[in-house]
């Protein structure tokens, strides 16, 4: 047998390739699995990751890696049944880290499947300050904060504007067969089966400000359950005020959606989110969001509160505001989730367990 990796990170989620690209529908596994690897590895580290949906002899494989991290995805349980059970049998703990985004709540199904672990790991690690210290009672030793890195360069930041709807363009349009309504107001949201329900409640909302502010909302959302429950749940009710386009996510639709839209909606708590701001941030988009522990400094930067048509209102008519905002955010993003600066922050926690 090969001698595996020196550094591995693992996640529930799966795999998918696109092209040349390796990814996954799960947010937090394109954030915690496979960007710190390809952090690790553009320094020169030997860092893999995996996935247990589609390996069979994992703990064989990891027995000569020097540290291990088991990434939470928010899909710590399998019926009931913690899905790294198995794998932790067969591995060295004291060489394994805990990573989560969001610490397990004691009297529930998932605390009880993590509790037998706590003890024997060698330590746990989050991906925020907030999530340290409810994970803080848990640890025999202090939990240890690592950033997510952002992917790729930085897009031009741009604020979004009120644009005045023209009948001529449409009539012409109409004519040569193609779309016009560049005049509505572009937001996007992009989530996972966990957030269907909050974009779904915040879709009335948003064809009450359409009729005030024509919208286009376009939602990705990863293939499977998540996207068939957004599009029953959706309906295009009054689609002169707010148009619809339901989608299933892909790394080429997010940077395209990304590139193209006005304003990135939030809604909700889902920890998910603080990759989805930074992703927003990065790519020089403004986004409006439920207020939520999980995006810590990440919320200066953005618009945070209760009424998220209040925030659009708020974006369109602080258009000045909004730019310098971006641009804070993106030196921040440059600065603390540096790919590099990641992957130099885990090789410190793997030196401390070695």
């Amino acid at each position: 047998m090969s001698a595996g990796p020196e550094y591995v990170f693992v996640t529930a989620a799966p795999f998918i390739k696109e092209g040349a690209l390796r990814t996954s529908p799960s947010a937090v596994a394109q954030s915690r699995t496979l960007a710190p690897v390809s952090a690790l590895i553009e320094l020169g580290y030997d860092a893999r990751a995996y996935s247990l949906c589609a390996e069979h002899d994992l703990a064989g494989s990891l027995r000569d890696s020097k540290a291990i991290v088991l990434g939470d995805s928010l899909a710590g349980e399998d019926q009931g049944r913690w899905c790294y059970a198995e794998l932790l049998a067969g591995v060295a703990a004291e060489k394994v880290l805990l990573d989560f985004v969001a610490a397990p709540r004691p009297g529930t199904a998932r605390f009880d499947s993590y509790a037998g672990a706590f003890p024997r790991v060698a330590g746990l690690t989050a991906a925020t300050q907030y999530v340290a210290a409810e994970l803080g009672p848990l640890a025999r030793r202090p939990v240890e904060v690592v950033a997510e890195p952002h992917a790729g360069y930085p897009g031009e930041p741009r604020a979004a504007r009120p644009r005045r709807r023209s009948r001529a363009l449409e009539w012409l349009a109409a004519r040569a067969g193609v779309a016009a309504e560049a005049w509505r107001m572009g937001l996007l949201w992009i989530g996972e089966a966990d957030g269907v329900a909050s974009i779904i409640e915040l879709a009335p909302q948003l064809q009450r400000l359409g009729r005030e502010i024509p919208l286009a909302l376009r939602c990705l959302c990863a293939a499977g359950s998540g996207l068939d429950a957004l599009a029953e749940g959706l309906h295009e009710d009054d689609p002169d005020s707010l148009r619809l386009s339901i989608e299933a996510w892909s790394p080429i639709a997010s940077a395209h959606a990304l590139a193209t839209c006005d304003l990135v909606l939030l809604p909700g708590q889902t920890p998910a989110h603080a990759s989805r701001l930074i992703a927003a941030l990065w790519a020089g988009r403004f986004a409006v969001c439920h207020s939520s522990p999980y995006y810590e400094a990440l919320g200066e930067f953005a618009w945070v509160g209760n009424d998220l048509a209040e925030g659009i209102r708020w974006a369109l008519s602080h258009p000045e505001e909004v730019l310098a905002r971006l641009d804070r955010a993106q030196d921040y993003v440059g600065r603390v989730h540096a790919p590099a600066a990641v992957a130099r922050g885990w090789i410190e926690i793997f030196r401390k367990i070695a």
